[in-house]
Parts: structure tokens; sequence; C-alpha cells
């Protein structure tokens, strides 16, 4: 994966980032993200990724589910042959 980052554009890139951060996984992913958003700031790339982060975090609703909540969703996925 690290070899492909440079190949996605600054907005892939930061929803790498918003992804793990509002849904908790893949942080190996959002790290290698972030270097990459990192090293091309330091290259002179002007693309403001952590206001970007920001503002798309901000209008995700608030995830908040109870044990029941789990619960349920867990026996949904019981019926599904992955």
């Amino acid at each position: 994966m690290s070899e492909s980052l440079n190949k996605f554009s600054d907005i892939k890139l930061a929803d790498m980032v918003i992804a793990y951060r509002y849904f908790h996984f893949e942080e190996t992913k959002a790290i290698e993200a972030m270097e990459e958003l990192a090293r091309r700031r330091s290259g002179g790339n002007a693309f403001d990724y952590e206001k970007y982060i920001k503002e798309n975090l901000a209008t995700l609703p608030e995830l908040n589910f109870s044990f029941s909540d789990l619960g349920k969703i867990s026996d949904l996925l019981k019926g599904f042959k992955l």
C-alpha cells in the first residue's frame, strides 16, 4: 500500500484519515496517509489537509451505539456468510 499512496489524490488521503478517526479502523493506513500528506506539504503542496479533515469530520453524525444496538448488529451479521 505504501508505494501506491503517491498515486492517491490529497482528498483521498485525507478521507482515509477521516475514515480512521470516525470508524477507528485501518490505523496503519491512516498513519501512512498522514505521512504522505506531510511529505507533500514539505514538498510545496498547499492543500490544507488539517482543515479539510476537521471540517469533514464535523459534518458526520455522532456514532453512539449502545450494547443492545451492537447485539442487534451482531445477530444480523450471524445470518451472513462471509
